[in-house]
């Protein structure tokens, strides 16, 4: 299996979960995305397949969060998140990675399990697996080696990044799972996630605002 990076691209705090300024304040919102990332990283660290873990973010203190939290983080230095995966992409390649698992830092019930199964199906060196979001688009996406397909993300960007390995004529095997599809962007995804309790960060703190 060789040497396995997870990649979790996070977005400046002050930015995050816009779409959610009406039911939660700015502070509120920081402390969510700072919930959903902690849960994603124990998901990852409990995996018995992820070699390392990296943080890459524009903001300092997404940086500083991560160190923290013992976890590798690099300075995002390009605009957007194709921008970012790429530039996190290079950085596992001088490190010697094997393969990269791209996940977002949303999906707070990922389990160890999904990342174990994830990591496990690629049946050839050049391949992707690739695990869609209810909307459409890509909420995990492991590429062997790393940059064996460029990212594509933005609207429908599961369908893209199938198209991409097509061209490609890169392996592809699709991961389905409600727990890594569900991503919290909306207050519909907000409720979708409260109906089932959870033993999350996440889950924690939406009860200790109030929601749960």
């Amino acid at each position: 299996m060789g040497r396995v990076f997870a990649a979790i691209p996070v977005k400046s705090l002050s930015k995050s979960k816009s779409r959610l300024s009406s039911l939660l304040k700015p502070s509120e919102r920081s402390l969510l995305t700072a919930s959903m990332l902690r849960d994603v990283l124990n998901a990852v660290k409990n995996s018995m397949t992820v070699s390392d873990a990296i943080i890459v973010s524009p903001d300092m203190d997404v940086l500083k969060l991560a160190d923290g939290l013992g976890v590798q983080s690099i300075l995002q230095t390009g605009s957007g998140l194709n921008e970012a995966i790429s530039q996190v992409v290079d950085w596992c390649l001088e490190k010697g990675g094997s393969s990269i698992l791209i996940l977002p830092s949303d999906i707070p019930l990922v389990t160890s399990e999904d990342i174990n199964e994830i990591t496990a199906l690629p049946p050839k060196p050049r391949a992707v697996v690739i695990s869609p979001s209810l909307d459409g688009g890509t909420n995990a996406m492991l590429q062997r080696p790393p940059g064996v397909i460029p990212p594509r993300y933005g609207s429908d960007s599961f369908r893209m990044h199938l198209d991409s390995a097509a061209a490609a004529r890169v392996k592809t095997e699709v991961y389905r799972s409600p727990r890594v599809s569900l991503d919290i962007d909306s207050p519909e995804d907000l409720k979708v996630f409260l109906e089932k309790p959870s033993r999350t960060f996440t889950y924690r703190l939406l009860s200790e605002l109030g929601f749960a």
